[in-house]
């Protein structure tokens, strides 16, 4: 091919995708209804800017990506098999960490992190607290490896291990029983296309805590024990790996609904703890991210307990079986909870005097160095 030719070939190309842009934009009715109000107008940069926006395009080039097995952002997010969505490397660097590398550093800070626990436990029993729980949310691809590409599958166990010997009781383990709950279930614990347990995944952590608080307060109650029973699944728009992608439009997920006795029957107010002002009140109550500390207080609840909990997002799903569970909860997250030599932690503790703390942390945070804060010695 000469020059000449060259050139009038690259010149087609780019006006065909140019044109491209405008055609995909006015697929949407709202789009023509718009466009037809604005050249009405005769606002012509108004209508420019209305038909060569890209983001129809990126979603149209993205969702025949993903049906290929290709993420049109492979460093936010990866492709699996059978539909599945995992983070890629940007977050946590989550790959390279399931690949084993740095491995000698994160078991060193394991190791670290299990003796800090340690003594954050021997203050909070000094503070009045009976019982501290750090649980260890499973990222996706540790409870379903099998659903990753074959290239980031490798057997390497991880720091969780390190961490539960040396945080002994305190820490919570959950892979084994996520993983032999994945086995048993035909229906999935996580979501294909987020980075979240669903309502089945969270149930089965819950009762492993359940259990543990037990053995140390043996009068718990536990509102929902296993078996656990599905009593059925509803279809819901694509998670926050899709969105990354700009395709949870285009793809479906599962949102899984267990078989419970009268969850109704627990009615939580949620109110704003610094300010006492009620945000909402709610019946099985699910709390979302927590922007702000928050305080759930649930009258029928199992157990009148008092317990501190410091969560991330994977305590979404998990929050209307603790409120079932516990009469009063405060909640934040443990980002602001333990920032600042955990000042606010230690507040809260002092002020508030929990019967129990309790941390969820997603395995890919687990050893951030804000756990690391110094116990104090009173």
């Amino acid at each position: 091919m000469n020059h000449r030719t060259g050139v009038s070939v690259f010149m087609v190309i780019a006006a065909a995708v140019l044109l491209a842009v405008p055609a995909s934009n006015l697929t949407q009715a709202a789009t023509r209804t718009l466009s037809a109000q604005l050249i009405a107008q005769v606002d012509v940069k108004g209508l420019a800017n209305q038909l060569f926006r890209s983001d129809q395009l990126e979603a149209w080039l993205a969702t025949a990506a993903w049906r290929a097995g290709i993420s049109t952002h492979p460093d936010k997010v990866i492709v699996g098999y059978d539909g599945w969505l995992h983070l890629g490397d940007h977050y946590a660097s989550t790959l390279s960490v399931m690949r084993g590398e740095r491995g000698s550093a994160r078991q060193e800070r394991a190791r670290e992190l299990g003796r800090s626990l340690q003594r954050w436990q021997a203050w909070l029993r000094v503070q009045g607290v009976s019982s501290m729980h750090f649980m260890v949310g499973p990222n996706k691809q540790t409870i379903y490896p099998q659903t990753l590409p074959r290239w980031v599958r490798v057997n390497h166990p991880g720091f969780v291990p390190t961490l539960a010997r040396e945080g002994g009781s305190i820490v919570l383990d959950l892979r084994p029983a996520l993983q032999a709950a994945a086995a048993s279930h035909t229906q999935p614990l996580y979501y294909r296309t987020d980075t979240h347990w669903n309502q089945l995944g969270a149930a089965h952590a819950f009762v492993q805590l359940g259990r543990r608080m037990r053995e140390l307060d043996g009068d718990l109650r536990l509102p929902i024990e296993a078996p656990l029973n599905v009593q059925r699944e509803q279809s819901r728009a694509g998670g926050d790996l899709a969105h990354f992608l700009r395709i949870s439009h285009a793809l479906r997920d599962k949102e899984i609904h267990l078989n419970l006795d009268r969850p109704e029957r627990y009615v939580s107010t949620v109110s704003d703890f610094d300010t006492r002002k009620p945000l909402f009140e709610r019946r099985f109550a699910q709390v979302d991210f927590p922007a702000k500390t928050v305080h759930v207080r649930t009258p029928e609840a199992a157990n009148s307990r008092r317990v501190l909990w410091l969560r991330d997002s994977f305590g979404t799903k998990l929050s209307p079986f603790m409120a079932s569970a516990f009469e009063e909860i405060v909640q934040l997250h443990w980002h602001r909870g333990m920032e600042n030599d955990a000042r606010l932690f230690k507040q809260l503790v002092r002020q508030w005097k929990p019967d129990a703390v309790v941390f969820t942390v997603v395995e890919r945070d687990a050893l951030s160095g804000l756990f690391l804060a110094a116990a104090p010695f009173d």
